[in-house]
């Protein structure tokens, strides 16, 4: 922490030996074994890259870095210090409904997949007073860095596909917000509140072809209560993934022909897929660490992985400031 005797308190308070306000003694301290980043989105790297050199394990949140350079140094550190847990914090990956959707799409029984649709409407605090460092497009902010990654890496680990190229439409209405500081005083804001993707996708295993449809809707400037999912369209049957409520829904039809709507996974009390996908992914951890399961953070988001959502989403960027142009994703070697 910035400050010294909140740190210490807060340490005190869940019996945690030692506090900081220096993350370089953090990274070099013994007791230390995991180091989680969630400072602002422009310090992700430097910050994740002194864990690294200091040989501690991490869990770097997202926007994994501000280009594929950067995130392209994180992955070289990472395989020089070989460190038992590296990942980017894509914690969607984790819930038991995105494990069950990713085993259908695996069993081919949505068959041909004919189209791929992920909506989303917030009501985002980035959004509204004070001005913070989300509302600026150089260090990482927007609704892309702080939701669309989360679409691109959930693509990615249910599909096992590449997103070839992207045509992106970025606007911000939000246009300026008062400084936290002097709240008489606005401060321009220029990182975007809303993106329409449509997705180019390579061929894939489970039913994807390179001329399915993908469209990404978000938006984090809207009132009332949020709505995040994804439709998944097959010739055979279509999945809805409700991330805003973590259930899935199988959408087919029954033996005499009629459409039936099937609730394969619901949590006991509808939430968010992000506070449950943290749990679950803690749950991993603490088995990872204390009882040794040294497979239970196998489905995490390798720095490898996130390399490839960074590539994505520089190619967004891209074509956002090219007022929707097709941009080809390049992933290097």
């Amino acid at each position: 922490s910035r400050d010294a005797k909140r740190a210490e308190e807060l340490a005190k308070s869940l019996d945690i030996p030692e506090a900081f306000t220096d993350v370089s003694a953090l990274c070099q301290s013994p007791n230390v074994d995991l180091v989680t980043v969630v400072s602002p989105a422009h310090l992700h790297v430097p910050h994740a890259l002194l864990a690294l050199k200091s040989g501690k394990s991490v869990i770097s949140e997202k926007p994994m870095a501000l280009s594929v350079q950067e995130a392209t140094e994180l992955v070289e550190a990472q395989k020089e210090a070989n460190v038992p847990v590296a990942v980017i914090g894509h914690e969607l990956r984790f819930t038991p409904f995105v494990q069950k959707a990713k085993e259908i799409l695996e069993s081919d029984k949505l068959g041909q997949i004919r189209q791929i649709t992920i909506n989303g409407l917030f009501d985002i605090p980035m959004f509204h007073p004070p001005h913070s460092h989300w509302n600026d497009a150089s260090k990482g902010g927007g609704i892309f860095s702080a939701v669309g990654v989360h679409v691109v890496d959930l693509l990615h680990f249910l599909f096992g596909f590449s997103i070839t190229r992207v045509s992106a439409q970025t606007l911000n209405r939000v246009t300026e917000l008062p400084s936290a500081e002097d709240p008489g005083k606005m401060i321009p804001c220029d990182a975007e509140d809303y993106c329409n993707l449509r997705l180019s996708l390579e061929n894939s295993s489970k039913g994807v072809t390179a001329g399915t449809p993908a469209q990404v809707t978000l938006c984090g400037c809207t009132k009332g209560t949020p709505r995040f999912r994804a439709i998944i369209g097959g010739s055979s049957a279509s999945l809805v993934i409700d991330i805003g409520k973590s259930r899935l829904i199988l959408l087919d039809k029954d033996g005499d022909g009629k459409l039936r709507e099937e609730v394969l996974v619901e949590e006991d009390e509808p939430q968010s897929g992000f506070p449950l996908g943290t749990y679950h992914m803690g749950v991993a951890l603490r088995k990872f660490f204390t009882d040794g399961e040294k497979e239970a953070m196998s489905v995490g988001c390798s720095l490898s992985d996130g390399l490839k959502v960074q590539a994505v989403t520089d190619a967004v960027r891209a074509s956002g400031k090219q007022d929707g142009d097709w941009v080809s994703v390049s992933y290097g070697k």
